[in-house]
C-alpha cells in the first residue's frame, strides 16, 4: 500500500514537471489552448466508444487547464455557448492544431510512462 502511494506520488510529480517544461516548450496562447478546448468538446459530442471519449476527456481537461492555469479564470467565462458555435463555424481549420498538439502530448506521456515503468521494473 505505501510503495503504491510512493508510486503514485512519484508519476503525479512528474507529470507536473513534464506538463510544465512542455508549456514552456510551446509558445502557444491562451486563446489557443480554449479553441483546442471547444474543438475537443464539439468533436466529444459524437463519439460513442467509451476508450475515446476518455481519450477526448483527457484532452479538453488538457487544454482547459493550461487555459485555466494561464489566465486564472474558471473556463465557463469563456467557454460559452456562443463561442463554441462560433469554434463549430471553422472546426476543420482548428481540428489539425489540436489533434496534433494532443498527439504530440499524448506520445510524451507514453515514451514518460514507458520509462517509468521500466525504471519501477529495474527496482524490484
Amino acid at each position: 500500500m505505501v510503495r503504491s502511494r510512493l508510486q503514485l506520488g512519484l508519476v503525479l510529480c512528474a507529470f507536473a514537471v513534464s506538463a510544465t517544461a512542455a508549456q514552456a516548450e510551446q509558445a502557444v496562447t491562451p486563446e489557443q489552448d480554449l479553441r483546442c478546448a471547444a474543438v475537443t468538446m464539439l468533436l466529444g459530442g459524437s463519439i460513442k466508444d467509451e476508450q475515446r471519449k476518455a481519450g477526448v476527456a483527457a484532452a479538453f481537461s488538457y487544454f482547459i487547464g493550461r487555459w485555466e492555469g494561464v489566465t486564472g479564470r474558471k473556463f465557463e467565462e469563456a467557454l460559452t455557448p456562443e463561442y463554441a458555435i462560433e469554434t463549430a463555424k471553422n472546426l476543420d481549420a482548428y481540428r489539425s492544431e489540436c489533434g496534433g498538439r494532443m498527439s504530440d502530448f499524448g506520445q510524451r506521456l507514453m515514451t514518460w510512462g514507458k520509462a517509468l515503468q521500466e525504471k519501477a521494473a529495474s527496482a524490484k
